[in-house]
């Protein structure tokens, strides 16, 4: 088998070997006065930090981002010995989802090209050496964000895994590196929260569909499923080409269920979601009726009428030119985001986890304890904090000693004299009294 890695003694063409460094002073010199508030290093433009990256390093064959831990094969790889090496790489492929083999290819991308342009020998790309690693850190604190970078050293450490060496992420001096590249995260690097999804905005974009039409219907009962549901969209709809019923819920995996034995009659809907990004044998997504707000269990149930999907047809595809359609990522976000757009709240724009971190929202206004809400959004970790919302309106009515409940009483507490500082305190001193044996 040719060695994946050659030797790259002398570099490719297409890298320059960077100019050597002046030895004039630098403009400003840093005093041990002012050692208190370090400058930020201004990033070095090299390969490896670029935004638009090459297909492949040098002596590599251009893949798919989420086949490089796979393909490119270091020497001394397990993988080759292997007494199946076809099927140890489909069990290895199944052990992280697509979209995570993909940002973790980025990563390994990015450290091959870091090797190439050092000219770091095979021997020492792979298994890599503490020292290496963190100046491979170093190089892109300050340019993106410490989340990526972490993504990207935890993509260096599967690949590891995946060809039989260790990599041990957890020591201090990578550790300690890694928060630095933290606190480094350049201002363009942080997005700010979006905001969630409320019942007030799904009222509006109700307003806009007809439900009489199957496309219509089939988006409105996926937007509801997915903010009632605390569902990720991608595990609703198909991302792309044909629908496949080992990813996405076909019409079987939808059931009724009784919400109580006190009310037989009140209905709940079930859906067997076949696959998840963290639970690869799939999970249940549980769909209460709701009374006052956009009722999941409504629109599923006019979907099924309008549509009439078949038993192993995509749960929430639609009719259209006589034939049966799968719903897209595609065709969904670009309806939902128009109604957005004409209603003049762009802002609120569908991408993400937007309807989960609404829905997940609403339901701890309303009061939900926080176990019931991550067992319901199917959380194991302290991850759903991540989509906490509207921080003031859930906690502070939690902290007040008493909530007003009228208007006369909210005037009350907003006059600046309700909050005006109490009287100074007078202190009046007691008369003296001589404490002494008393007379017989």
């Amino acid at each position: 088998m040719s060695t994946l890695f050659p030797n790259t003694s002398s570099p490719s063409s297409s890298w320059r070997v960077p100019p050597p460094v002046s030895s004039a002073p630098a403009r400003s010199q840093i005093s041990p006065a002012s050692s208190a508030a370090l400058p930020l290093p201004l990033p070095t433009s090299l390969p490896h930090t670029a935004r638009r990256l090459p297909a492949a390093p040098s002596g590599q064959t251009a893949v798919s981002a989420a086949d490089r831990l796979l393909l490119w094969v270091p020497p001394g790889s397990s993988l080759v010995s292997a007494r199946d090496p076809a099927q140890r790489q489909r069990v290895l492929a199944a052990a992280w989802a697509a979209s995570t083999r993909s940002t973790y290819g980025t990563g390994l991308l990015r450290w091959l090209l870091w090797c190439d342009h050092h000219h770091i020998p095979e021997a020492a790309r792979f298994p890599v050496g503490l020292k290496d690693l963190v100046d491979f850190i170093d190089s892109l604190a300050g340019t993106f964000a410490g989340s990526s970078i972490r993504n990207w050293v935890s993509g260096i450490r599967a690949w590891h895994i995946i060809h039989g060496a260790t990599l041990d992420t957890t020591n201090p001096r990578v550790t300690s590196t890694l928060r630095g590249a933290d606190r480094l995260t350049p201002p363009s690097s942080i997005a700010p929260p979006r905001a969630p999804f409320r019942i007030s905005h799904l009222w509006t974009i109700r307003k806009h569909l007809t439900l009489e039409k199957p496309a219509d219907a089939a988006i409105w009962a996926c937007l509801l499923v997915a903010f009632w549901g605390l569902a990720r969209l991608g595990e609703l709809v198909v991302k792309s080409g044909p629908f496949d019923g080992r990813r996405n819920p076909t019409c079987a995996a939808l059931k009724w269920e009784p919400v109580s034995k006190e009310s037989p009659m009140i209905l709940a809907g079930v859906i067997t979601l076949p696959w998840t990004k963290t639970q690869p044998n799939g999970e249940k997504v549980v769909l209460a009726p709701q009374m006052d707000s956009p009722c999941p269990v409504r629109a599923l149930r006019n979907h099924l009428v309008i549509n009439q999907p078949p038993h192993t047809g995509h749960l929430f595809g639609y009719r259209g030119r006589n034939r049966f359609t799968p719903l897209t990522r595609s065709v969904f976000t670009s309806r939902i985001n128009g109604i957005l757009r004409t209603a003049g709240l762009s802002k609120i724009n569908l991408k993400g986890h937007s309807l989960r971190v609404g829905g997940c929202t609403e339901f701890l206004l309303r009061g939900v304890a926080i176990d019931t809400v991550r067992l319901h959004g199917r959380w194991s970790s302290e991850a759903w904090r991540l989509y906490l919302r509207q921080h003031v309106e859930l906690l502070a009515p939690a902290l007040m000693d008493t909530i007003p409940t009228t208007a006369s009483s909210l005037v009350t507490m907003s006059s600046p004299s309700h909050f005006a500082a109490p009287p100074p305190l007078r202190l009046q001193s007691a008369p003296l009294v001589a404490v002494g044996p008393s007379s017989a």
